[in-house]
């Protein structure tokens, strides 16, 4: 009795832990949250930013905590941004200060202002030290970054629904790292990252799927390579030159098992074994 218990018991277990590693690895593990839920936005118009003394205004007027330096860099959060009309959602240009973007929602960005800004989510103009953190772009292009530099662009959601998502063009020193990047048209866009004469920059963490090119690096020369390290592509072709080192990707339009998923195979496989083991001992008991 004892030993029908134990190995209807075992049974389930094992069923049990099979659904996990199945769900583990079919659900990808940096999925973000639908931009249609209510997350409690605060709806506004686009933000332009030109400089650090106009950013110290608008920070001043606008209620944005922070001072702009790197131990308390100013913070713009928690904004749901309707760029229809316009060529972005977020401009900022021309700063060096320290600061935060984070849990903003920015979407149909379908205009051009300016001669370089259009239909763009975030677009950063020669600057420096910002941080762009769990944000949901959903716009033609997501990021684009001229001339910047030590910007962090960290767990965003992008979905590209013509063009690109990130580009990168004359920007040095930049992290992309951890964004869940798709393009939501039926055909391919280009690339989901795009680098243009650019160096130093890290690559990493990401999952990229529905392009071209999951990277495309171009005219980047031998000066400074780029880094592009443990990224996820899938449904997507890799562009690569000289310009970049490529290490630990999992490019072959399939989910591989990361480290979480081989140990739980190895349980399964333990918990399977040690029941096989139980079985055949009560088995022999019984003959005896």
């Amino acid at each position: 009795m004892k030993c029908k218990k134990l190995c209807k018991f075992s049974q389930l277990f094992m069923i049990a832990i099979s659904l996990m590693l199945v769900i583990s690895v079919v659900i990808p593990v940096n999925i973000r949250g639908d931009p249609d839920e209510d997350e409690g936005y605060t709806v506004r118009d686009p933000i332009r930013i030109d400089g650090n003394d106009d950013f110290a205004a608008q920070a001043a007027a606008e209620g944005w905590p922070g001072d702009g330096s790197e131990g308390d860099p100013y913070v713009i959060k928690g904004y749901e941004i309707d760029g229809t009309g316009h060529g972005y959602g977020i401009y900022v240009g021309n700063t060096t200060v320290h600061f935060v973007v984070r849990g903003c929602y920015i979407h149909n960005v379908t205009g051009k202002d300016g001669t370089q800004e259009q239909s763009t989510g975030i677009y950063l103009y020669k600057v420096n030290n910002g941080r762009f953190e769990d944000n949901i772009l959903y716009n033609r292009f997501g990021f684009v970054l001229w001339y910047s530099e030590n910007n962090l662009i960290h767990n965003n959601t992008i979905t590209c629904v013509y063009g690109s998502s990130i580009h990168l063009w004359w920007s040095d020193y930049n992290t992309i790292s951890n964004n869940y990047i798709i393009n939501s048209r039926d055909e391919p866009s280009f690339a989901g990252i795009g680098i243009l004469c650019s160096e130093y920059n890290v690559i990493a963490y990401n999952h990229i799927s529905g392009f071209k090119f999951g990277i495309d690096v171009e005219h980047d020369g031998t000066y400074g390579v780029n880094e592009n390290l443990n990224n996820t592509f899938v449904d997507v072709e890799i562009e690569y030159n000289e310009g970049i080192s490529i290490e630990y990707n999992n490019d072959n339009n399939s989910t591989s098992l990361g480290f979480s998923h081989i140990i739980t195979l190895i349980l399964v496989v333990s918990i399977s074994v040690a029941i096989i083991g139980v079985m055949i001992y009560k088995k022999k008991g019984k003959k005896r």
